[in-house]
């Protein structure tokens, strides 16, 4: 129905999966937050996070801007939103911001049309940048760092790994 809605639904899930963010801290983030391949996040208690992207993905930000300003018909300036939920030509402006509820309504739609019989919410998307960066050998300091959390939130995610589980009893030894 809202391409515009539609398009920053998949940019925010491709980074919320990618780098570990909020959708608290996604909701947050203008245009002015991405400068040279650095996206700076506002944490709470007015902290700054920031994450340096590989140039491919910062790219694919700045062609997902493209695609906004083109179905917006306006350019979009340093002060606007990132992610935006809809837009209204007849006033030039966002008229509806980015929330939690309508990302995880689009979140679990997906699941379903993908056939995922499990209710998904965005802290399972952010939980699945854990569990494979950790799968895939990067130390839950290195995870807590770029996701801006604790190391024990991250172990945490690992502690659930039943396969993992399985892995350790095999390799023991009594």
């Amino acid at each position: 129905k809202d391409s515009v809605s539609n398009l920053s639904f998949f940019m925010a899930l491709n980074l919320q999966l990618r780098i570990g963010c909020r959708v608290g801290e996604l909701k947050k983030l203008k245009w002015s937050s991405l400068t040279d391949n650095i996206l700076v996040f506002q944490q709470k208690g007015g902290k700054e996070r920031i994450v340096s992207l590989p140039e491919e993905m910062a790219e694919q930000i700045m062609e997902y801007k493209e695609e906004l300003e083109t179905m917006m018909e306006t350019k979009l300036s340093k002060d606007d939103y990132i992610f935006q939920m809809r837009f209204d030509r007849k006033f030039g402006k966002q008229d509806k911001p980015f929330d939690t509820s309508a990302f995880n309504r689009k979140l679990k739609k997906l699941g379903e049309q993908l056939g995922i019989k499990k209710n998904l919410h965005s802290h399972q998307s952010r939980a699945t940048f854990f569990t494979e960066g950790l799968d895939i050998g990067f130390s839950a300091r290195d995870m807590a760092g770029m996701a801006g959390c604790t190391i024990t939130n991250v172990e945490r995610y690992d502690a659930g790994n039943l396969e993992k589980q399985k892995d350790i009893i095999r390799k023991q030894r009594y």
